[in-house]
């Protein structure tokens, strides 16, 4: 159990920015799983007890592939630094299902739309209206040859395919959207955070 002041200062911890890798024990100098413990004023650990593997691997995987500055890696992640509090020993079997769907009818289509070209946009068109594991592999076939695209499809359609398995699907979400850069990674935390919120989280 989270309290009100608890959730304050997690919040509080992370606005204060967020760097690449563990950082140090220090606001500001800290990575998201670290902002939590500083925030929560337990052990400076790589993975607070109190997160859920899949969530952990996730959000800690976008957290480090984001390019950009503490303050901006802070914005974006504050949300979801709030929403996985107190997941540990709780089913996540349907918030990675919801976050490898919307990686293939979300991230997916905005990662082939940016590079373009008829096949490639035909592709986008599918899995928004269908994210099954037959349009995702359909845009992974589409997908090739194209180097910027190949890893998103790949790991997108491995992620659907994974269906109880939830740390692998929430892993290879993330990594879709990793190879796509910021705007894939800004994108799949809104969908994660769509998942926290259908799950009343956040």
């Amino acid at each position: 159990m989270v309290t009100p002041q608890e959730r304050i200062r997690v919040k509080k911890t992370i606005n204060a920015g967020l760097v690449v890798g563990w950082g140090q024990p220090v606001a500001g100098e800290t990575s998201l799983a670290g902002a939590i413990c500083i925030g929560l004023s337990i052990e400076f650990e790589a993975q607070p007890a109190i997160i859920a593997d899949p969530d952990y691997v996730f959000a800690m995987r976008l957290h480090d592939a984001f390019d950009g500055t503490p303050a901006e890696r802070a914005e974006l992640f504050v949300p979801i630094g709030l929403a996985m509090l107190a997941t540990a020993q709780s089913d996540r079997s349907l918030w990675a299902a919801a976050v490898a769907r919307g990686c293939v009818e979300r991230v997916l289509p905005l990662a082939f739309r940016a590079v373009g070209g008829a096949e490639l946009l035909a592709a986008a068109l599918d899995c928004e209206a269908d994210p099954s594991e037959a349009k995702a592999h359909a845009a992974k076939v589409a997908a090739r040859g194209v180097p910027i695209l190949e890893t998103t499809a790949a790991c997108a359609a491995k992620a659907l395919w994974r269906g109880d398995n939830v740390y692998g699907a929430a892993k290879d979400a993330a990594k879709a959207a990793c190879a796509g850069g910021n705007a894939t990674i800004a994108e799949l935390v809104a969908v994660a955070l769509d998942a926290y919120s259908a799950e009343k989280r956040g």
